[in-house]
């Protein structure tokens, strides 16, 4: 993610699927809130996706589902990434 931040001539823009993620802790709830800040500092895009029902309803209960850019699958994060409605 690091050399994706780096790169001064394109903003970066990076789909991630949550499908295999079904528990998360502290650390990585700050690394995921780091992350899309970082990008967004960037002008680039960090779109987040198939995330299990457990872990987006710890998301919502957080209301981390306002500030993270979340899609329902690679398809609608895609669609996200290049600005198309969904």
């Amino acid at each position: 993610m690091r050399q994706l931040l780096d790169n001064r001539g394109h903003p970066p823009a990076v789909v991630l699927s949550l499908a295999k993620t079904p528990f998360i802790d502290s650390s990585g709830l700050s690394w995921l809130v780091t992350t899309h800040r970082r990008f967004c500092e960037a002008g680039g895009k960090l779109v987040l996706h198939s995330t299990p029902p457990t872990l987006l309803d710890l998301l919502k209960m957080m209301r981390l589902e306002l500030a993270l850019n979340l899609a329902d699958d690679e398809s609608a994060a895609l669609r996200a990434i290049r600005g198309e409605s969904p």
